[in-house]
């Protein structure tokens, strides 16, 4: 996933991890997490300010087509064409 500073529109950093298509992105409120879901069935958990991996869950048995955090930011749900929702806990 390529990450873009939209205020002066510059690239600030890639987030490379995942094998297929990265289909969903978000941050976390606080800014300092990000997470990715992908063609490749996982959703990865990363820190920000150093671009580095934090976790990859494998909960999916088929694509993920969103990811999104709780508007507190301690906890991270993601969506998938397996027909299931999941939820983490990430504090």
């Amino acid at each position: 996933a390529r990450v873009w500073s939209l205020p002066n529109r510059k690239f600030s950093c890639s987030l490379v991890d995942h094998s297929n298509w990265v289909r969903s992105a978000c941050f976390s409120p606080d800014t300092k997490l990000a997470a990715t879901g992908s063609d490749d069935k996982t959703v990865k958990l990363w820190d920000v300010s150093s671009h580095q991996l934090l976790h990859t869950f494998h909960d999916h048995t088929n694509i993920v087509n969103s990811v999104a955090f709780h508007s507190e930011g301690n906890c991270l749900v993601s969506g998938s064409a397996d027909k299931t929702i999941k939820m983490w806990d990430v504090r």
